[in-house]
């Protein structure tokens, strides 16, 4: 008798936040339901978002292609488009910039910055793109797949 009065003190106590995380939106901005509240998605032209696509993209031009290719400067830095939760739970911010190579040559970077997807879901990710040097098609055509879709 004892063990079922436990089991449903437990079963009353794990269910009320499942049925209160239940009657709210998590589209709302301003909901925050345990692990799931939504996150903040950085600005293109966030400090943090530039170093990381920098980083990464002179290690894959060492390690990938064995030359020193590094990003020297990035200028007309815009958001393209915003995707709140659309659909599902991931913000999702497309953006392009100019840039220009330590080669000195002029390109066009696109990128998408997405919440809860960096390591273990925990935090940002970017995933970028060069048109002119994605010879594997990796983010399809024209880096079609990190680019806003109305572009």
């Amino acid at each position: 008798m004892l063990r079922a009065v436990i089991a449903l003190a437990l079963l009353a106590a794990v269910g009320a936040p499942a049925a209160i995380a239940g009657s709210r939106s998590l589209d709302d901005p301003s909901v925050t339901v345990g692990s799931w509240s939504r996150g903040k998605v950085p600005l293109c032209d966030e400090p943090s978002v530039i170093r990381q696509i920098s980083s990464r993209y002179h290690t894959a031009n060492v390690k990938t292609w064995g030359n020193d290719l590094a990003i020297g400067a990035v200028h007309r830095i815009d958001q393209t488009r915003w995707e709140p939760a659309n659909p599902g739970l991931i913000d999702r911010r497309f953006c392009h910039a100019r840039v220009e190579l330590s080669n000195g040559h002029p390109d066009d970077l696109y990128y998408l910055i997405e919440e809860r997807q960096g390591v273990a879901s925990i935090g940002w990710g970017v995933e970028f793109c060069f048109p002119n040097q994605d010879p594997w098609r990796v983010y399809d055509g024209y880096c079609r797949t990190v680019r806003a879709a109305a572009e």
